[in-house]
């Protein structure tokens, strides 16, 4: 599992119009195969930098939903909207800290060993129920 933060900074005359145009993105991208989630987050104290925080199972997931045609749409015409280039920063899932967690987790690279989930304190496991 991936996750992925997107940084934005909007022009701050296109604030509403660059929100409108990532939802357009957002909705079809939750649908695509291998997306677990999407978040659009905007800085409390300057509303004109946004972040995107997405979940993927793959990179490959990532890169195909990238090349359709809402995507694409909003990457060419992304100066109508930014201040500034797209800062787009990929993550590798070590430890799984969610309310729904996970099965043992894959080992980043270089390591042999799953990461096996740890419960919160008492919560107990399907398993000892």
């Amino acid at each position: 599992m991936i996750g992925v933060l997107t940084f934005l900074r909007s022009q701050p005359d296109r604030l509403a119009q660059t929100i409108d145009a990532l939802q357009n993105v957002i909705a079809p991208s939750l649908a695509s195969p291998g997306c677990l989630a999407i978040q659009l987050h905007a800085d409390p104290r300057d509303a004109c930098r946004l972040m995107i925080y997405e979940q993927w199972l793959s990179k490959t997931d990532f890169d195909v939903n990238g090349a359709l045609p809402q995507s694409q749409r909003f990457w060419q015409n992304r100066s109508d909207y930014l201040q500034e280039d797209i800062d787009i920063q990929f993550f590798e899932l070590v430890a799984d800290a969610s309310r729904e967690g996970a099965a043992d987790i894959e080992p980043p690279a270089g390591n042999s060993q799953p990461i096996p989930r740890k419960q919160p304190p008492g919560r107990a496991e399907a398993s000892e129920l």
